[in-house]
């Protein structure tokens, strides 16, 4: 079978959906693509080969996302046998759309992580060059390993190698963004609360949000409208009425179909000049198209954004170290026992259990959360992050 270079692991995909090839080798061979030498390492769980042969929308979870049908281990060891016993709501809402769920991603440690390396399962790789494996597998499996992004790495190579059409990624920071970026996918992180975060393992509670990764922006928008939904269970998602409000007045601005008059803001910041300039040629572009169409674009200045990673980083520092607090070994989590006699303090068997089952990454973030909630540091660091963060959004505001 040999395929064009354009749009080839989804060309694959609508075969595979329109039965032009249904013989199981086919499907087989899809699905080894992610295992074996060179292979992307994007699925911690088995695929059925059968839910890649059935019709209809195919989704991928990514591993923080709590599954009845699959282990979530977070690609932890500490939650390496964590077999939940009920849906996140995300998928709950996808199963009740008769959405396929093919299985879950690889991922950084509890979400942290830019590059997919940090994983108890080991690193996600870059698909890219997918179309070279449909007339050269070897050639394929031998190609320079390049990083997948992160942390929803899984979720970005599997929608890429078009084993699913879709697949949830949380972001915290970046990481529904750069991997979809990385991959050459659609990459949609919604506002905060839009989408209900029951049943996702917290990393950073005032930063996490559910989001899409898909072949395309129509997929990308059809998943959003399944899980976007009011969810009571989490106080901390939008109300019904405040969508339908939002909505009224988007839809009332948006001015029927029409672009003209339409303001859109470029920031200075974002284009800085060590940008490469295939991303300014392509955002030149498509900044010239949607002039013709009528939009006004106006040069704005947000001042504070220089100071966005440094608060981002203590701020998901200090709330990933109380939230993962509770994986103990007595509370949640692997239990390492201690080599007898053990005399030492409950402290110590903490330790001894997170010191072995937690990755060094998650072990950095939580030391640096940790000091900088303590009494000496708070000031200086946790709140001095939380009045940057305000700076941050009056940018915005303005």
């Amino acid at each position: 079978m040999r395929i064009s270079r354009r749009g080839s692991s989804f060309i694959l995909r609508r075969e595979l959906l329109n039965r032009t090839y249904s013989s199981r080798s086919f499907v087989e061979g899809l699905k080894d693509l992610d295992s074996g030498p060179g292979g992307c390492n994007a699925f911690v769980t088995p695929i059925d080969v059968q839910s890649l042969s059935n019709r209809g929308l195919k989704a991928a979870i990514k591993d923080n996302i709590c599954t009845s049908d699959f282990p979530t281990t977070c690609s932890s060891s500490m939650l390496q046998r964590f077999q939940p016993p009920y849906d996140a709501t995300v998928v709950r809402l996808l199963k009740k759309a008769n959405v396929t769920i093919v299985g879950k991603t690889n991922c950084d440690e509890f979400g942290m992580g830019s590059a997919n390396v940090h994983s108890f399962h080991g690193p996600v790789v870059n698909p890219h060059p997918i179309h070279q494996a449909s007339t050269d597998i070897e050639g394929w499996r031998r190609r320079e390993k390049r990083s997948a992004g992160g942390s929803s790495g899984g979720s970005a190579a599997a929608v890429a190698m078009g084993l699913c059409d879709f697949a949830l990624g949380t972001d915290t920071g970046g990481s529904i963004r750069l991997p979809a970026a990385y991959c050459g996918i659609v990459g949609f992180k919604p506002s905060y609360g839009l989408v209900s975060r029951w049943g996702v393992v917290s990393f950073a509670d005032s930063l996490d949000c559910v989001g899409v990764l898909a072949r395309d922006s129509e997929i990308a928008l059809n998943a959003f409208e399944l899980i976007s939904k009011y969810d009571p269970a989490d106080p901390t998602c939008v109300t019904e009425e405040i969508r339908k409000s939002a909505a009224t007045v988007m839809n009332s601005a948006a001015n029927g179909v029409s672009l003209s008059g339409i303001r859109i803001g470029i920031p200075e910041e974002y284009f800085p000049t060590e940008l490469n300039p295939q991303i300014t040629t392509a955002f030149s572009t498509i900044v010239e198209t949607l002039s013709r169409a009528g939009v006004v674009f106006t040069p704005v200045s947000l001042p504070s954004t220089k100071y966005a990673l440094s608060a981002y980083y203590v701020i998901s520092s200090a709330e990933a170290s109380s939230n993962l607090a509770r994986f103990d070994g007595v509370e949640y989590g692997e239990h390492t026992k201690p080599d007898p006699p053990f005399k030492g303090a409950i402290s110590d068997l903490y330790a001894l259990t997170r010191t072995k089952h937690l990755g060094a990454e998650v072990k950095r973030r939580i030391l640096l959360g940790t000091y900088a909630l303590t009494a000496a540091a708070f000031d200086n660091y946790f709140l001095q992050a939380q009045r940057l963060r305000k700076l941050i959004r009056d940018d915005f505001e303005r």
